[in-house]
C-alpha cells in the first residue's frame, strides 16, 4: 500500500474541510440539529483516521527495520 500511496495535497485537505462545515452549517440553519450532528462526527473520524494514516505509512517508511525490496535466495 504505501508504495501507491501519496500524501493527500493541502488545497484537497482545505476543500474537505470547507465541504464539511458547508454541510454541517446548512443542516444547522435548517434546524436539523440531529443530521448536523452526524456530519460533525463523520468529519472528525474523518480527519483522525487520516491522521492516523498519514502517520503509521510514514512511520512505516522511516522504521530502520524495514526489509529491502530485494530478494535474496
Amino acid at each position: 500500500m504505501e508504495k501507491k500511496y501519496t500524501h493527500q495535497p493541502l488545497m484537497w485537505r482545505i476543500y474537505d474541510v470547507v465541504t464539511d462545515i458547508a454541510y454541517v452549517s446548512f443542516a444547522v440553519y435548517s434546524g436539523w440539529f440531529v443530521l448536523a450532528t452526524v456530519f460533525s462526527l463523520q468529519g472528525l473520524c474523518k480527519a483522525q483516521f487520516n491522521s492516523e494514516q498519514e502517520k503509521r505509512i510514514t512511520d512505516e517508511k522511516n522504521s530502520p527495520d524495514k526489509e529491502s525490496d530485494c530478494v535474496t535466495p
